[in-house]
Formats: structure tokens, sequence, C-alpha cells
């Protein structure tokens, strides 16, 4: 079968795959009925209390980020439940007896005769818990929540996974469950997952507790991946909003928008032809698939995924890799890939080496080549890039890096370029970017200075991504998110002393393209195209700075999308108070706030209005900047900010 080797949305193979869909039912007034989202299409019933505000990040505090998983109805969908949502304030005895009685009028249901109930909402728990044994069908509930809002007196088995006390019951048994006690209810182990619960409900309890999944799915989706190299029927292997995670090198995708990209741009015609897996072992478990396995191919091309920044060295290699692959119903909805990114630079790199002639003499005595002031004379490694050397010590580098620290415990061909003694390891990299890092490494009060050029921090964050000096990266990036901030407090806050970097025209495109080309801080992308835009006061010069530091003609077409508002200045015209103050004065009722106002500034307002106008307009001002910042992403047809994630 012949591989694709670029993306071609003509192609048959890249028609869109639908995702399972099924239109929710209203039953009553906040009870709606879901049927399952998976391929099958059929499965066991499921009753969910939800809090009626639908917040339901009942194990996130205030402040943290967005979980992963979506909202419990279409997640128990897509395991394969019909599920009926309940968020009125009803009767629960009522809205039970509802839930029941719209489950068994679906055609999709393939279990009558058991359901369970899921509870995420505490405020009805008791309630719940007095009403299940009114019908025998209801077999197990399930509870999430804080904490008790009314003494239970039953069941002597109860726990919360998200209590931040101790247990209330000291028969406690179970982490996870709420167990009534009477035979036809089931005690689920602490250890137990939910894709558990449809095998429990749908048929008679197992005598076998080893409950598991169909791997089949995963043999799927790596086949449309490397065999047939089709990105949608890749996506279609996968719940609505996945996530994949190659650890090593932070790429992959969170939601299904930016994992498809990924994969188109980045995965699929990104690997060589001759790719294969052997897998080694894998060890199948209720929601979840191991794969030990080694990846294979002929380094021919630049693989972004797996070695980014690294041209084509034409050798053969092999990695072993791990994989964690969690599936929920019939798809995949996680996938994390872990390699040691160590073994994988130095496999090329010795292939390389080997492959070169043996050094005959010293490799000072080539004219071509430059020794750098970073030579030290009991140094244990010469490194070159491009044609400049610099001597220093293994055990350095090793003490900030792992893939150094493994390079030097690998037993080095007798034909090894050496230099007094000490091996020449060659990198691929621009030998200003290897200065910048050696300097940082050597010179303890290289990170500490007040401000930096950007070329120094460019270097940090590209080596010590591909080099693995994360301590490096991390301290650059911080320096970034300085200048280019996700939060509009922090916009407006001074730089703080020791974390500036050295302005210069056209500094805004290069981050832009730092952040792109090696696939992190996508966060600072709002913010430094805002700043191109800003310090750019006519489309000529606009154009100038995007031929000079941009070379993805994408990034172009945003900045110039959003020079169309006119520096952003235009859109902040509004009248101050329209009808919002009767004062009677025609001055305050006429007067607006004009382009002259730069809308990320802090707005304080000289006119001659009154001060309770003057008030309003700060206020009005404030209102408008913020929900424009947090639009910001959009005007740059970039995500919004809660996914622009690409740290550490």
């Amino acid at each position: 079968m012949s591989r694709p080797q670029f993306y071609d949305p003509n192609s048959p193979e890249e028609q869109p795959v639908p995702l399972p869909s099924a239109p929710q039912l209203t039953l009553a007034e906040g009870i709606v009925l879901q049927p399952p989202l998976t391929r099958r299409g059929t499965g066991p019933g499921l009753i969910a209390f939800v809090p009626p505000d639908s917040t339901l990040n009942l194990s996130f505090k205030s402040g943290d980020n967005k979980p992963l998983d979506p909202e419990p109805v279409q997640k128990w969908a897509e395991e394969g439940f019909a599920v009926v949502g309940i968020t009125g304030h009803g009767s629960v005895s009522d809205n039970l007896k509802t839930a029941v009685d719209g489950l068994l009028n679906l055609k999709e249901l393939d279990t009558r005769d058991k359901f369970a109930v899921a509870v995420y909402d505490p405020n009805v728990l008791a309630e719940v818990v007095a009403a299940i044994p009114q019908d025998p069908r209801l077999i197990c509930l399930v509870v999430y929540g804080y904490s008790l809002v009314t003494p239970l007196l039953y069941p002597r088995w109860f726990a919360c996974p998200h209590l931040q006390t101790s247990p209330l019951f000291r028969t406690l048994l179970c982490a996870n469950w709420i167990v009534l006690l009477r035979r036809s209810f089931f005690l689920k182990r602490p250890t137990s997952t939910l894709p558990r619960l449809p095998s429990r409900i749908a048929k008679p309890p197992c005598t076998s507790r080893n409950t598991s999944v169909d791997h089949a799915i995963w043999e799927e989706h790596t086949y449309f991946e490397f065999e047939v190299r089709s990105v949608a029927k890749t996506m279609g292997t996968m719940v609505a909003e996945p996530y994949v995670n190659h650890v090593p090198t932070l790429a992959g995708g969170i939601g299904r928008k930016q994992l498809s990209a990924f994969y188109r741009d980045h995965f699929v015609f990104n690997n060589p032809k001759d790719t294969w897996m052997q897998t080694i072992s894998r060890t199948v478990g209720s929601d979840r698939v191991v794969d030990e396995f080694i990846f294979h191919a002929t380094h021919d091309k630049q693989i972004d995924w797996l070695l980014p920044g690294v041209p084509p060295t034409g050798k053969k290699f092999a990695i072993p890799m791990l994989g964690v692959i969690n599936i929920r119903g019939d798809r995949l909805y996680h996938e994390h890939i872990w390699w040691d990114q160590g073994t994988a630079f130095c496999h090329l790199i010795r292939s390389s080496t080997m492959a070169s002639p043996p050094a005959k003499r010293k490799r000072t005595e080539d004219a071509s080549i430059t020794r750098s002031d970073i030579w030290y004379k009991d140094g244990s490694v010469v490194l070159q890039a491009q044609q400049h050397q610099f001597r220093v010590h293994f055990s350095i580098l090793g003490q900030h890096s792992s893939f150094f620290r493994d390079l030097e415990d690998l037993p080095q061909p007798p034909d090894q370029p050496t230099l007094d003694g000490c091996p020449i390891v060659e990198l691929h990299d621009d030998a200003e970017d290897v200065e910048n890092l050696l300097r940082a490494l050597y010179n303890a009060s290289f990170l500490f200075q007040e401000t930096l050029p950007f070329p120094a921090v460019a270097a940090l964050i590209r080596l010590g991504r591909k080099y693995l000096f994360r301590d490096l990266m991390k301290s650059a990036m911080e320096r970034l998110t300085v200048h280019y901030p996700s939060a509009i407090e922090a916009y407006d806050a001074p730089l703080p002393p020791g974390r500036r970097i050295i302005q210069y025209p056209g500094i805004h495109f290069d981050v832009v393209s730092l952040a792109r080309e090696n696939n992190i801080l996508l966060s600072v992308l709002p913010a430094a195209y805002w700043r191109a835009v800003k310090q750019c006061d006519s489309p000529t010069n606009l154009i100038d700075g995007i031929a000079a530091n941009v070379s993805s003609r994408s990034n172009s077409n945003k900045v110039i999308h959003w020079d169309g508002f006119g520096n952003g200045n235009m859109i902040t015209s509004a009248p101050i108070l329209g009808s919002a103050l009767a004062t009677g004065r025609p001055y305050c009722a006429d007067t607006w706030i004009t382009s002259s106002y730069e809308f990320f500034s802090t707005y304080a307002s000289s006119e001659k209005i009154c001060a309770q106008c003057q008030q309003h307009t700060i206020e009005s001002a404030a209102a408008g900047r913020k929900r424009i910042w947090e639009d910001l992403p959009g005007f740059f047809e970039l995500p919004p900010w809660d996914e622009l994630t690409g740290d550490l």
C-alpha cells in the first residue's frame, strides 16, 4: 500500500469521519436524556444528578485550570451509557421515576432491569440515598462531592473521592463509592475504574475482576496513523475532545482542533516511509492499554515530534518507547508516549560520528576551524558547531542535561575523532546558540543579568528543549512570559527587575517565530502579535518587519488582519455615557472615548466632564479593555487563552 507523504484535503482518505452523535431528549424541565455516544450506539442506563449551575468542576479549587474531562452527561455517554442528566430541584423520587421511564422508552437501551445512579450534587445526596431503595432496579450509587449536607444513618460504607478531610466513617472500605447494605448492591474496589461499571450493569456480576477494554481500537488508530496515513480517519478513532502528549518533546495537542493540526502538520506525514513499530509487550486494563514497543525508521527526513531541529542523517534507528493509551467506551481519549530522548539523540550522533573518517591530525590544524573563547584546558569534550569548537567538561554538561549525561556513558568507537584526547561531538546547531548556552552554564551571573539579548534567550529555549537543559529553558521562558503575558494584570504591571529582554525593531516577530517553531509558550502569541502591530506606524513598516523576521506566511496574514482595526485604537471608540446617566449636561452626553485612547494602556480621563461621568468613563474603559483582552487570541485566529498551552 502506497503511503501518502503530504496532506491532501481532497483525498478520499481525508474526508471527515463523523463522530458518534445522538440528539438529547428533554424528559422534563431540568431532565435530559442523552443516548450513548459510541460507535456501537447502545448501552446500559445511568442517571446523573448534576448541580444546577453545571459548573461541575468539583475537584478543582477556584483559580485552577479546567479539567480535561467533559461534563458528566457527555462523559458517561462516551463511556457507552444512555445517560439521564438531572439538574432540576423537584422531588428526587419523582425525578428518578421520570428518568427510569425515559430510559425504558429508549430503543438504544440494551439492559432494562439494572441502572446506576451518579451524584455530582451533594445537596441531593441524602434524598437520593433515601429514594433508591424504592426501586430494586437501581443497583449502584456513585458519588462525587465535597461533604455531606445532611447527616446520614446509612450507608455504613461511605466516602467521596474529593473529601479534603479524614473519612467520616470508621468502617470505610472503599475510596470511590457509596454502597448500600443490601445484596443487590455490589462493592467497588478503590482501584476500580469507571469502564467496569457497564459490564456490571449490562450482565450478571463477573466472577473475574479482569474486565478489560477492547484494545482493537488502538490497533485501528495506529493503522490509520502509520499505514493509511489519514488525519481524518485517525481522529475518527478518538472522542470529541482527545488529548495526546509526547512527553520528551512536549509535542501533541489538547482538543480536536489542536490535535488535528498536530497530526496534519507534524506527525502523520512527518514520519519516514519505512516507519514500523515492533511490539514488545502489551498490558490491557479496564480502561487503558500500556504498550512497550520499539519505533523503527530511517532518518531520511526531519521528524519534528521525535527529533526536533535535527536534520536528516540518513541513518536507521530503533528507539524503545512506552505508550499509555486511555480508552473511553470504544474510542481513545488520552495518549501518552514516552521515550528516552538522550538515547534517541545519542543514537544518531554516534551514527553520524562513526560515519566520519578518522581524524589523522588535530582538528585545530584545519584552517576552517575556529577555537572559541570558551576553551578549558582541563575540558573532557570538544563540542563543534558549524566551524567553531568549544572545549568544556562532560561533568558540567551532564549535571544540567540528561542527554549529555547519557552521551558520556556510551562507549566511544575506536575511530572516534578526538582532539588532545577529547572526543569531538558535532552539533548541528548555530555556533552562536551553543556559545550562549555554554556561557549560561559556566557563568553563574549570566541568567541574573538585568537584561539579556533576545538571541541568548532564544538559544536557551531552542537548545534547552533539544538537549534537555530544562532549568535553562525554564529561566528563558520566564523572561518571555514577563514581556508577553497571558493576563491583562501582568500586561499592566511594570517589568520586574532581572527579567528584561533587550528590545529592537522586529523582536515581536522573532518571538512569534520562536514560539511556533518550537511549539512552546503559545500563550505568548496574542501579546506578541499585538505588540508587533502596535510598533508599526504604517503598513510599509509592518510588511518590512514581516519580511525580515517572519518566514511563515500565515503569521503575516494574522498580523495584517489585526492591522485592519487601525492599530487597535478605533475599536475602543464608544460613547462614554449614552443613556446610562441622565445628568443633563450636553458635554458629558456627547463625549466619546476616541481613537487617541490606546486600549491596552490604563486609562485616566482628563476630559472636562463631571466627576461622576469621569468615574463611569474609567470603569467602562476598564471593563471594555478586559473584555477585548479576553477576545485577543481570536483576533489573530488563535485558540482561546485556556487552550494556548505549550509550557514545560
